[in-house]
This record gives structure tokens, sequence and C-alpha cells, in this order.
């Protein structure tokens, strides 16, 4: 049987629930440092997870020899980010 790998979201509950326990300050000091441990593994497998993902959203830009490169997603001109701040309502 192969073991389904688990999601961002899997990972980041249960990261969310190793804090919840550890701020409760209800639980003994070995059992802590247990989920401590896995709190930092699950850390971990997030931000790898989020690293891969900022890498696969990219955008093809065709260049003027007709070559394509990439670049990040939130690469934006100027101009662009400083006319749609004008509409923010607050």
């Amino acid at each position: 049987m192969t073991k389904k790998k688990q999601s961002f979201e899997q990972s980041l509950t249960q990261l969310e629930d190793v804090v919840g326990k550890m701020e409760s300050g209800e639980i003994p000091l070995d059992k802590c440092i247990d989920l401590y441990e896995n709190g930092v593994k699950l850390a971990d497998f997030c931000a790898k997870e989020l690293d891969a993902a900022e890498k696969r959203i990219e955008k093809l830009h065709k260049k003027n020899e007709g070559e394509f490169e990439t670049t990040p997603f939130d690469d934006e001109p100027e101009e662009k980010i400083s006319d749609s701040n004008n509409n923010v309502p607050f």
C-alpha cells in the first residue's frame, strides 16, 4: 500500500493545532518538546510547499527576440500599482 502525500492545508491545520496546544500551557514539558519537534517538521514542509508553489506561479513573457523568460507573479510595473491604489475606498 502506498502512503498518500499530506497536503499543505492538512499540514497547516496540524501546525495550528500544535501551536494551540503549546500555547495553552496545559501540557507537560516532555509532550511540549515532542509537539515542538513535530511543529518544526510541519513548518518546514509548509515552507517547502509554498516555495514550490511560488516557483509555479510565474508568467511567461516573450522577449523581442522571440525567446521566453519567466518573471515572478507579483512583478507589476510601478505605474499599475500606484494607479490601482488610487481606487482604494479607505
